[in-house]
């Protein structure tokens, strides 16, 4: 099963998500500007995406405030008003 998905993995367009693992959470930082004024005592869930490079997402929203981090090469981000949101939401 491992060696099939990541054939998949090095072949195609997919990502992985998943909440950090334990064990990675003590070598996460966040800049000085993120520990300030309580932000962090806000902050309830952590995911990890992990993609090869290339990999596109549709148009979405979503609910949970992000912070994105790129350890290498780069992404676009497109942001867009909330109040726009039944119009894409009715365009997928």
């Amino acid at each position: 099963q491992v060696e099939y998905n990541l054939k998949a993995y090095n072949a195609s367009d997919i990502y992985m998500v998943s909440t950090v693992p334990k064990g990675m959470l003590k070598d996460m930082d966040f800049l000085p500007c993120l520990r300030c004024g309580g932000f962090l005592r806000y902050l309830d869930v952590n995911h990890m995406w992990m993609g090869r490079g290339g990999s596109k997402s549709v148009i979405h929203y979503d609910d949970q405030d992000n912070i994105n981090c790129m350890l290498a090469g780069r992404k676009r981000f497109i942001f867009m008003h909330p109040s726009y949101k039944a119009k894409f939401e009715a365009h997928p």
